[in-house]
């Protein structure tokens, strides 16, 4: 939704906007929008599956399942 607004107030910008015919305001429009293009296009270039990592290992998993060696906690009533 974000590229799509961009878009449109670009678009709206240099066609119907109060400062279209200002050359700081064009050349300042066309050095946003590269940027824009270009980040998007590295995000899309390196977009790929995501790294994950395992956190816990089957070690610490085997572990835990195992009974503790301590007595259950006491409730007192």
């Amino acid at each position: 939704m974000s590229y799509g607004l961009f878009a449109t107030v670009s678009v709206h910008a240099f066609t119907a906007g109060t400062d279209r015919a200002n050359h700081f305001f064009q050349a300042f429009g066309v050095a946003i929008i590269t940027v824009m293009v270009g980040a998007t296009s590295i995000r899309v270039l390196y977009a790929g599956k995501p790294r994950t990592r395992q956190v816990i290992g089957s070690d610490a998993r085997a572990a835990s399942a195992t009974k503790s060696a301590l007595p259950p906690p006491q409730v007192r009533q």
